[in-house]
């Protein structure tokens, strides 16, 4: 997969960005952990593979095509990642699970990288996705539902929507249907 620049679209922030271009990512929002404010990814300037455009009315920069977007790119060098060690915690058994994949599944299927106990019927299968990602060398993480047919999973206040993702920060708690977890990273 090509790596990505990408530039947050708050004129305030500014910051710039390195992660791996994942598919359908056109139709994911992306949260700045810079300034916190999520916005959709075409809203993102990317600096790798598209030449922006102002646009008249805001002035703000923007993405030429979509087909710019599909552009086969290599990769820059990137800077060595800063080990963080990230952890999820189960709540009803205070199990704890360190994140030491680049994607890992959660669910109660036995295939799932995170396993949720089978009796927890409301959870998936194969229920949420989390990914590592790289930010200026800074290592984070992002989940994503597997499939638009699970049930309602919110981070804090956020229900989670099938297509999206969301930049997860030390502290978040994760809502599943019948389970509760705790995203910690140190």
């Amino acid at each position: 997969m090509p790596i990505l620049e990408l530039k947050c679209p708050n004129l305030e922030c500014g910051k710039v960005y390195t992660m791996e271009k994942r598919r359908n990512m056109e139709y994911l929002s992306l949260r700045c952990p810079s300034c916190r404010q999520s916005h959709r990814y075409r809203e993102w300037v990317n600096l790798s593979t598209d030449k922006p455009s102002k646009t008249p009315q805001n002035n703000v920069s923007t993405f030429v095509s979509q087909k710019d977007l599909e552009t086969p790119t290599t990769p820059p060098d990137l800077p060595k990642l800063k080990k963080k060690q990230a952890r999820i915690t189960v709540r009803s058994t205070n199990e704890v699970i360190t994140l030491n994949k680049e994607e890992m599944i959660l669910g109660r299927g036995s295939d799932a990288d995170i396993r949720i106990s089978p009796q927890k019927r409301l959870t998936s299968r194969a229920h949420l996705k989390l990914c590592r990602g790289q930010i200026d060398g800074e290592v984070f993480y992002y989940v994503s539902l597997c499939s638009d047919r699970v049930n309602a999973t919110f981070i804090g206040n956020d229900r989670l929507v099938f297509g999206s993702s969301r930049m997860l920060v030390s502290g978040d708690m994760i809502y599943l249907p019948d389970e509760t977890l705790i995203f910690e990273m140190e």
